[in-house]
């Protein structure tokens, strides 16, 4: 017994050092971004952010709330739907939790573990809080990814007057566009939620993937756990699968998802927007000349109307597209440098872009990584606790622990809206367009068996019952789908 208690606390320790480590890692990372876009124009940056109007910083810090109060929102209608004794303020709790673990941790891993296990201390199943989980993920992904194609689309020529990442090395300069940062962070999210929709309604190629893609990867020494890889991603297409099925039953509350997710990426994504206004960074573009006279040469991208509100939006999506590709806690250093770079040309001057640059990470990350470190270290339910349970791995475990009961009860779902959609066109004689349509007084009357009228009795016929087909190949097909995805696990 005390070697186990002994054991827990070296663990614990462990991933305390762990994340004073991310978190050092954070700062010092943040500090030296600050400082190449400071070195040279520290006096100008300083200067532009005293000029600042307090009133649209106070704006700024509003719409983080008004983004975050939206996404606890969306965790709240989720809980919903499996208890009525969830409240909004423990959605606020779980959300405020994972944005600090998600922060802290190389890639996010470890931000749903640990929110999955908040929700699930809070009176929600533990199977029920996984569901809601991988629910989020795949609407939040489908818009994004939707937001990102109307962007590349529609702002192609933002796209293209983004400046290039220039360094040295030595005497040597280099140039690194980052138009193609761009199109292969997208392209990975693309084929991310594309794969897992054509795996999940393809047999073919859900085979394919899994026995001959992984072990060409693993002949190509991409993949270093072939068996263990394919367990993973056979969790992951099964649980997007069922999830995917609960959504579909219930489309109206999956549109409304939709439209708050949209909502909540636009308040995220505007925030460079209004720390441009907050600067007065909109206008003609000057520069001097060899004997010091001011010219003109051009007008910012950026401008106070509703078209620029969109520009600020897409850009950040195309930023976003590039910082996903470096695993790092919360894109430490990497995420300011790209800003510097996608928002070229949005402001008027240098010190404009870098003060931009502050307000906008300060607003988007520093404040509520401490937001979120407070109300996980005080919340009632401590996930201090549980340092071991924050990484991806353990919440691919957590689905694969709750897949049975998840998958039963998503099959339910399914069947009975197929059935009351059935039942529905079968009254209405949907499937007969040349019949006559009944309201609803003469369904319900032809629902019952016997109809009184003052001392008339009419008495409904029966209609005989359609034998069953020995060989229904729709049935056969149901069950087909119903077996199809079943994970095995290994003891």
């Amino acid at each position: 017994m005390e070697e186990v208690e002994q054991q827990q606390k070296t663990k614990k320790k462990n991933n305390t050092k762990k994340y004073l480590i991310y978190i050092s890692f954070v700062l010092i990372a943040t500090g030296i971004s600050l400082f190449l876009s400071l070195h040279d124009k520290f006096n100008q940056t300083i200067e532009a952010l005293a000029s600042c109007d307090w009133r649209y910083l106070l704006l700024i810090m509003a719409v983080v709330l008004f983004y975050i109060s939206i996404n606890a929102f969306i965790i709240f209608i989720f809980c919903r739907l499996y208890t009525n004794k969830y409240h909004y303020h423990q959605a606020m709790a779980s959300v405020m939790i994972y944005t600090f673990y998600a922060d802290v941790t190389p890639g996010s891993s470890g931000g749903q573990p640990m929110q999955a296990y908040t929700i699930s201390k809070q009176g929600v199943d533990v199977s029920n809080a996984a569901s809601i989980l991988v629910m989020w993920y795949i609407v939040y992904q489908v818009v994004l990814v939707l937001f990102g194609s109307v962007g590349l689309v529609f702002k192609w020529g933002l796209l293209s007057s983004m400046e290039s990442l220039n360094f040295r090395v030595g005497n040597t300069d280099f140039s690194i566009p980052i138009i193609p940062a761009v199109l292969i962070g997208f392209g990975l999210n693309l084929i991310v939620i594309l794969f897992l929709f054509l795996m999940s309604y393809s047999h073919k190629l859900h085979n394919f993937i899994l026995n001959h893609g992984v072990n060409i990867g693993a002949k190509l020494r991409l993949v270093k756990n072939p068996d263990k890889t394919r367990q993973n991603l056979r969790v992951k297409v099964e649980n997007f699968r069922i999830e995917l099925r609960r959504l579909q039953s219930n489309l109206p509350l999956t549109i409304f998802i939709s439209i708050l997710f949209f909502v909540m990426i636009c308040a995220k994504f505007s925030l460079p927007w209004f720390a441009g206004i907050a600067l007065n960074g909109y206008g003609d573009i000057y520069k001097t000349t060899i004997d010091g006279t001011w010219i003109k040469v051009g007008h910012t991208v950026g401008d106070y109307s509703i078209v620029s509100f969109f520009d600020a939006c897409f850009l950040s999506s195309f930023h976003q597209m590039v910082t996903g590709l470096i695993p790092i806690p919360g894109s430490a250093g990497v995420s300011e440098i790209f800003f510097s770079m996608v928002f070229n040309g949005f402001y008027a001057k240098k010190e404009h872009i870098a003060a931009a640059q502050i307000i906008w990470r300060t607003a988007s990350y520093h404040i509520p990584l401490l937001a979120g470190g407070i109300v996980s270290a005080f919340y009632h339910v401590n996930p201090t606790e549980h340092f071991d349970k924050a990484t991806s791995q353990t919440f691919t475990n957590l689905q694969i622990e709750t897949y049975e009961a998840r998958k039963e009860s998503s099959d339910k779902m399914y069947q009975t809206a197929k059935l009351n959609a059935e039942e529905i066109r079968k009254k209405l004689h949907i499937n007969n367009p040349f019949g006559k349509k009944k309201n609803v007084e003469e369904i319900v009357v032809e629902d019952k068996n016997e109809i009184t009228n003052n001392d008339i009795t009419v008495t409904k016929k029966e209609k005989p019952k359609k034998e069953k087909k020995p060989f229904d190949k729709r049935k056969e097909k149901e069950d087909e789908d119903s077996d199809y995805g079943s994970i095995t696990i290994d003891s």
